[in-house]
């Protein structure tokens, strides 16, 4: 996962970033289907990241309970989760503001999002 903790720390900082540039898409997320594509895309890549982040910290902090760095680390990755959860939390609710016929379109206009097509039916319809 990381050959060091160095390694860590340059993906955490790259994930705030990420996180941070997400708000471009506030008030925009069904305003074209390459918007949302793209939008999607990016909370694919922040979700990644974050997963590999965790995943590792969790791993260290289980080779050895008493090792305080690494309990930290493990800390500091769940918080930058819920941060980053906080500053994408306007994304479904924006796309549930859309009509049902909108995102349909999109999904018929723009064959990438194929790939999202059972995840967007799903948040639509549920």
């Amino acid at each position: 996962m990381y050959a060091s903790d160095e390694l860590w720390e340059d993906d955490y900082k790259k994930a705030s970033e990420l996180a941070d540039k997400f708000t471009k898409y506030q008030g925009n997320v069904t305003s074209s289907s390459n918007t949302l594509l793209s939008a999607l895309r990016d909370i694919d890549s922040i979700d990644l990241l974050l997963g590999k982040m965790i995943c590792y910290a969790k791993m260290k902090q289980d080779e050895d309970n008493t090792n305080s760095k690494y309990q930290e680390l493990f800390g500091r990755g769940m918080t930058l989760a819920t941060e980053v959860s906080s500053k994408m939390s306007y994304f479904t609710p924006e796309l549930l503001s859309a009509s049902e016929e909108t995102i349909l379109g999109f999904l018929e206009e723009n064959k990438d999002l194929a790939l999202y097509e059972f995840t967007l039916k799903e948040i639509l319809f549920v």
